[in-house]
């Protein structure tokens, strides 16, 4: 198993990108998630495969919406971290689409 990747900041932001640029042509402009709670493991738990992880936390979309939109609306400065809720949120978007509109090409 491989022991690191590299990931290149401007290719993932055109996938990112082209990404939502698809969801533009799929008419998708906002969209209601059920259920907005989720489980989230640890950091050290989560990138550690020596052991399974031993605590669960609850996260909460809500929250984590209500975080990116503060950065959005200019309220609070931009932070690294950020990309920690922005990241629960496009999981639960990608879930949730990808099951809605997989019979429609994705």
């Amino acid at each position: 198993m491989e022991s690191k990747v590299n990931i290149e900041i401007e290719k993932l932001r055109h996938v990112v990108n082209a990404v939502f640029d698809h969801l533009d042509r799929r008419g998708v402009e906002s969209l209601d998630i059920d259920g907005p709670m989720y489980w989230h493991i640890d950091p050290a738990d989560r990138y550690s495969m020596a052991k399974a992880p031993v605590s669960l936390n609850v996260g909460s979309l809500n929250d984590d919406y209500e975080d990116i939109m503060r950065v959005a609306s200019g309220l609070q400065p931009v932070l690294t971290w950020h990309l920690v809720p922005l990241a629960s949120v496009l999981e639960a978007i990608g879930t949730m689409l990808s099951e809605k509109l997989a019979a429609e090409g994705g």
